[in-house]
């Protein structure tokens, strides 16, 4: 390096107008390089430029097809929803029509009688768990013993008290008359350990239920509910006013349904519509710009 550096400047000290000639000559050179370097590199951005006009393009042609395809979806939708609308209108006029009507009138009196007497039905069961509420800790006293091997009741009477201890309503089918002996026997006898004031409370309900038509006459007020009821359910459920009624109902809650499912299709879609749209309208304007600085010059472009 140091020879060459000293070999240039012998010759720029023996020619110096041929040195000087020669430096001037490089230096148009390097111009001339740079120029062309430039000119290859704007050639090459210019042709990048196209490159993306043409995929720009092609995407601007999607997106206005998938943009038709989108309204046109929504369009579809949208009669697809109305159609639904009528057919909700027209189950609800038809419901309207049938709960009008007189077997529907007579359905609700129906219900309404059948739930009335229930209400007296339970009032009286009522009454019935009440007389056996003074007895219920002889009961109660009688099954632990028998549970636990103390005395030993016979199965039909076991039967009984358990029955008068959890559902003394059920325990009407019985006859209870040798049972309430028995009761009377061990709480005299004093196998049962209740207190005088208990035991002589006892009792007494025990006499009640024994010498009185109370007990019988509200398990005949039970039974005459009992069968009034059973009729006026065997009336409701051949009436087919109620069948249709659900009917109706399950119709009119699957197009509801099925309308609520479409209106969130066609709200999906139409932000999906508006997405396209903005992509659009971004991607023209890329497209414009990179047209304009491609051609230097403002070309309008028209859009289909």
């Amino acid at each position: 390096l140091d020879n060459a550096r000293k070999s240039m400047i012998y010759a720029k000290a023996l020619y110096p107008e041929e040195y000087r000639q020669l430096d001037d000559d490089l230096d148009r050179m390097h111009e001339q390089l740079s120029s062309l370097f430039s000119t290859i590199k704007d050639s090459k951005n210019k042709l990048d430029t196209i490159n993306d006009i043409f995929e720009e393009m092609d995407y601007v042609n999607k997106l206005m097809k998938e943009i038709e395809e989108s309204r046109s979806a929504i369009s579809n939708l949208e009669l697809k929803k109305a159609n639904i609308e009528v057919g909700v209108k027209e189950k609800e006029s038809e419901f309207q029509e049938l709960v009008n009507g007189p077997e529907y009138s007579r359905a609700k009196e129906l219900e309404k009688e059948i739930e009335h007497l229930k209400s007296q039905k339970f009032s009286v069961a009522s009454d019935i768990d009440r007389m056996f509420t003074p007895v219920s800790k002889a009961l109660s006293r009688m099954q632990k013993q028998d549970d636990n091997k103390m005395y030993s009741l016979s199965p039909e009477k076991r039967s009984m008290v358990d029955t008068l201890v959890n559902d003394p309503v059920s325990a009407m089918e019985f006859d209870l008359e040798p049972l309430y002996n028995e009761l009377i026997q061990r709480i005299e006898d004093g196998s049962l350990g209740l207190k005088d004031k208990k035991k002589e409370k006892t009792l007494e309900q025990l006499e009640r239920l024994k010498s009185t038509n109370e007990l019988s006459d509200l398990c005949e007020k039970m039974r005459s509910f009992d069968s009034k009821i059973e009729e006026l359910e065997n009336e409701l459920d051949q009436m087919s006013v109620y069948n249709q009624k659900k009917r109706i109902e399950t119709d009119i809650g699957k197009k509801q349904t099925n309308l609520k499912s479409v209106q969130e299709d066609i709200e999906n879609a139409t932000s999906h519509l508006h997405h396209l749209e903005q992509k659009l309208e971004d991607t023209k304007q890329e497209l414009d710009s990179n047209v304009n600085s491609a051609f230097e010059q403002n070309i309008e472009i028209k859009y289909n």
